[in-house]
């Protein structure tokens, strides 16, 4: 009867560490490195400055009635939940038992 124990006891832990332990470390490691990378990518984007030539001069074009709908549909933040995804999308399908 304690083998019949020890063997149920040691199927659990065993299926525990295969299946919940190993995908909780790398799915937390995939969040941790696309928020840092994230961070990164966006401290990389050119200032919205006039003066440049590039994203700012084109931004600066943009019309008041413009800017109010992106305002009022936080674009800002949208497009760093868009870059977010599209680079977990990128990482996931690089691995080769997810993708």
């Amino acid at each position: 009867m304690y083998a019949i124990v020890l063997s149920a006891l040691w199927s659990a832990l065993s299926w525990l560490f295969r299946a919940i332990l190993v995908k909780f470390v790398m799915f937390t490691a995939l969040y941790l490195f696309c928020t840092q990378a994230i961070s990164y990518v966006s401290s990389k984007i050119p200032v919205l400055s006039s003066g440049d030539g590039g994203l700012g001069s084109v931004l600066s074009s943009l019309s008041s009635g413009t800017w109010y709908f992106l305002d009022a549909f936080q674009f800002s933040q949208g497009v760093g939940i868009i870059l977010a995804a599209y680079l977990s999308r990128f990482f996931i399908r690089r691995i080769p038992f997810f993708g």
